[in-house]
């Protein structure tokens, strides 16, 4: 049970650095950011709010699987 643990634990680490290299990429074309000529960048940060919160909540799940301990 502990390898599966592992496992799963570096595969969400390593899904989420891939996610936030594709989000870097602009391979998820978000149909809400549009570019408005405005010289702000927060429309477009509001818009990848969602995605990068979902990497960083993969990202945290696959260090917790990592450090969790069975000591009791």
């Amino acid at each position: 049970m502990k390898a599966v643990r592992y496992l799963a634990g570096w595969t969400c680490i390593l899904l989420s650095f891939v996610l936030v290299v594709l989000l870097g990429f602009g391979a998820f074309e978000l149909p809400f950011v549009t570019p408005t000529g405005s010289t702000s960048m927060l429309p477009t940060l509001m818009g990848l709010l969602p995605s990068t919160t979902f990497s960083i909540a993969l990202f945290a799940v696959g260090v917790w699987l990592l450090l969790k301990d069975h000591r009791r």
